[in-house]
């Protein structure tokens, strides 16, 4: 499900101008989801993207998703985000790769289907500067039918898929 999710959020950003990267390793079982370049007149947007594809998430922010069952307290979801953020965003190999990418200053974003605390997850990401981004609307944006986008990329075939299925829904 990840790599299908991941797919339809760069068919959404090459759709917007950018020029996009998956998969970027920069340990041994370590990788960035998504790299977003955008070139224009002044100086590029850059941004960094984890998508998270689980419609039914069990403690995916916590390490390994140990207590997936257990009930987080605030502190402990607290913790939980900060040490998933320090480990998708902020580590010195990431930001190594990103600067020999592009050198500037690269902003987070964190693509989501479900949050398995919705009300506290989201906020956690929030304050830490994240863009927080449900899997939904970017769905929606790319089958809303008042979007003239100005090419399709990669994802066209996946994104076709999903437009013909919201026109012609299974017979019964």
């Amino acid at each position: 499900m990840a790599l299908i999710a991941e797919e339809v959020v760069m068919e959404w950003l090459n759709r917007q101008g950018f020029f996009t990267i998956r998969g970027v390793r920069y340990g041994r079982n370590q990788e960035m989801d998504i790299l977003a370049v955008k070139l224009g007149d002044g100086k590029p947007d850059l941004r960094h993207y984890e998508v998270q594809a689980s419609f039914n998430p069990m403690g995916y922010i916590f390490a390994g998703g140990a207590g997936a069952t257990k009930r987080f307290t605030g502190a402990e979801v607290s913790a939980g985000v900060k040490e998933w953020i320090a480990k998708k965003f902020d580590g010195p190999k990431q930001r190594e790769v990103r600067e020999k990418i592009a050198d500037g200053e690269w902003s987070y974003h964190f693509v989501v289907a479900e949050f398995k605390y919705e009300d506290k997850e989201r906020a956690k990401f929030e304050e830490a500067g994240i863009k927080v981004i449900n899997l939904r609307d970017i769905i929606a944006e790319l089958n809303d039918p008042k979007k003239n986008w100005a090419f399709k990329a990669t994802g066209k075939d996946l994104t076709d898929l999903i437009e013909w299925a919201a026109e012609k829904p299974a017979k019964k």
